[in-house]
Formats: C-alpha cells, structure tokens, sequence
C-alpha cells in the first residue's frame, strides 16, 4: 500500500468480540458515552435499529490516520473493554475527525467514559426483589407441629418483592426449632438459647455486610415469640409475615388491606402512682379477660391495648396496615407506663395475639429504657403461667 508515493504497512485491527461489546453496552446502558443519546433507533413498533458504535479511544491500531494512535499498547489490548466507548454516529465521527484532534485526547476521552458509567452505575443501582435471609420456625404449638414450606416461603417473598439469598444455587435461610412442648418445665430455657443460637449465625452474617434484611416467618408459643423480637439486631431491616387463615392464595402473603385499617386504643386503669410492677393486658385476637388474671397480679396498676372499635378476633390483624396500627399502639402503651409509673421496672405482659404482633411487641422494648418483661404464656386449663423475664 502506497500514501503519498510512499510504501506504508496496513496492520490490520483485532477483532472486537461478542462478549467485550455486551459489557460496553451494558455498562453505558445502551446511551452515547458523550451525548447520552439511546443509541437503540426504534423506526417502528416491531423494528429497532442498533446504531451505537464501538469507538476507540487509543486507536485501533498504529497505522497513519487511526485516531489517537501513539500508544504503547498492544492490538489486543487496544480491542478490549477498557479502551472502548459506546458512541452514536455523530459522536464517533465528531471525535475521530482530524479538526478535532487536539480536542478530544485519550485522557478527556477516559474521563468522559468514566464519569457516564459511574453515573449509569448509580441511576440503576436499584432492587426490584431485595435480598433477605429467611428466618422460620419450626415448634410445637399446643401439641401440635407446626414449620413453615419452602413453597410457602417462596410465594410470600415474591409477593412482597423480595429473594432468597442464595448459596451454591440453593436458598440460604435460618430454621429456629423449639422441639419441646410448651408444657414442658424446660421449655422457655431451650427455647432461648435456641433463639440466642440463631440469631448469633444470623448477627455474624450482618457484620460483614452480607445481610442487612431479615424475612421471619414466627410459628411459636407467644412468650418466645417477644423474646424473638426483643433480641432482632436494631441494624437490621425485618419484614414479619404472619399466617392468615382463609381463602387467600398463600396463607403468609400479606392481603392488600380491604378499607381502613382498624384502629387500637390504650387505657390506664389505675391512677398514676409510684408502683415498680405494671399488669399490661393485650386483646387482639382474643379477649383477655382480667378476671382470669393470676392472682398475684391483682393489686397492680392495669393498663390495656384493645380493638376501638368491635370485639377482638381471630384475622384482625389481616394486612401490613393493620400490623402497624398495632405497633403503633404498642409503643403508645410502653410510653404511658413510661409516664404513669416511672418507678416501675417490670411489666407483666398478657397477650392474645396473631405472631407477627408478639414479635413487633418484642422489638419496640427499648433496653435499658423499659421495664423487663414478663410475658404469660395460656395453660390448656385456661390460667396464665409465666415464663422467664426479657431483660438487657
């Protein structure tokens, strides 16, 4: 080949390849590194046109006229990820253009490609399913065994928009198993350490950034369902899901709440003193009835948390809405007992809730602000029984 009377030698450029254009593509997001026009041309509904282009900074080879040329590096790695720009015509020609050529340098050129794919990187950092580490249990409830699907779980976290974390392929999650009857004398202490055992594996994960979001799926005896959530690391984020009973396609989906959400209402009914102990009884999908109350419990200030409006049942808490307006009134009743009874350094806790409730109960304790507690887990014979107290 001859150029101005003068034999010169054509190398020829490598070969771009396939996988090399797909990381550029993706990593500028399918837009001109410079004008960030889409470089997806749709003429029609059922055509597009693909007309971005692989632009060279230093140029593809060192032949006269290739742009950018002088370099040392080689044809490979002038063919790599690195040196590429996704550009549109315009772009491509205007950079590569003679006139330009002390305007657009190599370094300008890796700037500009470094500043679009940080901020393509930023404007699609999202989730659409977040990654959780599923906690279940698996017990026993009034002698019966109770433990969550895999199935079961699935659905429920796709219908919240949430997945799995994963390992070697397979679904990573933490099984809390509280093998003993509730009637069992041993039962509360197993039960602890079996809850100490798991959240222990489950802090370490947190602690080195592989999980910040918690899926629990509680099936136990309500006592240790408040000790759960007492011990929940405040830094992680927890999606409680509780198992409904009726016609819905999962029974742990979460149903759209149906109107309004119902609402709770606390009411003090002793008068403010300077008594240490504080009875709090909790009517969600039961009654409690103060008359069955323990008898040593009589002579304490009473504080309850009911419905404000209807009777206590079964499903009341039926939607996420209703959990909070739970909550809600939850912490409103710790803050009263806060400001009713300031001396007071146990709260004796009797409750007939679903379990997402005895696990919020068990989060919104502030340690070394509130009282313990004791919470009082119903006998077959209709008494209450206490079990050990939940303190810092």
């Amino acid at each position: 080949m001859t150029k101005n009377g003068k034999a010169t030698t054509f190398i020829a450029r490598e070969k771009v390849s396939p996988t090399t254009q797909v990381k550029v593509w993706a990593r500028a997001a399918g837009r001109c590194t410079l004008c960030a026009r889409s470089v997806l041309d749709s003429r029609s509904f059922f055509h597009t046109v693909l007309i971005g282009q692989m632009a060279h900074n230093v140029g593809a080879t060192d032949n006269d006229g290739s742009p950018r040329s002088a370099s040392d590096l080689t044809l490979k790695e002038r063919s790599l990820e690195g040196n590429l720009l996704l550009l549109c015509p315009d772009c491509h020609r205007m950079i590569d253009d003679k006139v330009n050529e002390g305007l657009y340098t190599q370094d300008l050129l890796e700037a500009k490609k470094s500043e679009h794919e940080l901020r393509v990187a930023k404007a699609t950092n999202f989730e659409i399913l977040r990654r959780t580490m599923v906690v279940t249990t698996k017990s026993r409830v009034r002698g019966t065994n109770t433990t969550v699907s895999e199935r079961e779980v699935a659905e429920a976290m796709v219908d919240a928009g949430l997945v799995a974390h994963m390992s070697d392929g397979r679904p990573v999650h933490i099984v809390i198993k509280f093998d003993d009857d509730e009637q069992d004398s041993w039962v509360w202490d197993r039960g602890i350490k079996q809850i100490r055992d798991a959240l222990e594996e489950l802090n370490h994960a947190g602690e080195d950034g592989r999980v910040d979001h918690v899926s629990l799926f509680p099936l136990a005896p309500i006592p240790l369902l408040v000790y759960l959530g007492s011990r929940l690391d405040d830094k992680l984020t927890v999606s409680v899901f509780d198992r409904h009973r009726g016609g819905h396609r999962n029974v742990w989906c979460w149903p759209k709440q149906d109107g309004p959400a119902p609402t709770f209402q606390v009411e003090a009914q002793s008068s403010q003193g300077s008594e240490t102990e504080v009875v709090a009884a909790v009517s969600v999908s039961g009654s409690v009835s103060v008359g069955d109350l323990p008898e040593d419990l009589s002579p304490l200030p009473l504080i309850t948390l009911a419905p404000q409006s209807g009777s206590a049942a079964p499903g009341l808490i039926g939607s996420e809405e209703a959990l909070d307006a739970f909550s809600k009134a939850w912490r409103q009743l710790l803050a009263d007992v806060e400001a009713l009874w300031p001396q007071a350094t146990r709260l004796h806790v009797i409750a007939a809730v679903p379990a997402s409730a005895a696990i919020r109960m068990g989060q919104h304790r502030m340690r070394d602000v509130h009282p313990g507690f004791i919470v009082y887990q119903r006998t077959d014979t209709g008494s209450y029984s206490a079990t050990p107290e939940i303190r810092d």
